[in-house]
């Protein structure tokens, strides 16, 4: 995702271009019923809100994602999430 490489190469001074790039991601989901697509924004929600400091903000997007992913059946992405909540 654009998010992931912004976040990679400029970190924080990426943020409101990463809250626009998910924004739009957001929207697209909605418009084209892409559902599958909501487990990566949260966990791109989630690694942003690290980025920023919000612990408990940053948890909440990974309970989500893991919700997500879990329904998709993706089990890799669940045990990578789990593990990351529980760190």
């Amino acid at each position: 995702m654009l998010s992931a490489a912004l976040r990679a190469e400029m970190g924080l001074a990426a943020a409101a271009r990463i809250d626009d790039v998910l924004a739009t991601a957001d929207r697209l989901i909605a418009e084209t019923g892409a559902c599958n697509m909501t487990a990566f924004v949260l966990a791109e929600r989630a690694a942003l809100a690290e980025l920023r400091g919000g612990t408990q903000q940053r948890e909440t997007y990974l309970r989500g994602a893991l919700e997500a992913f879990t329904r998709m059946g993706a089990t890799g992405r669940v045990a990578r999430l789990a593990r990351e909540l529980n760190s």
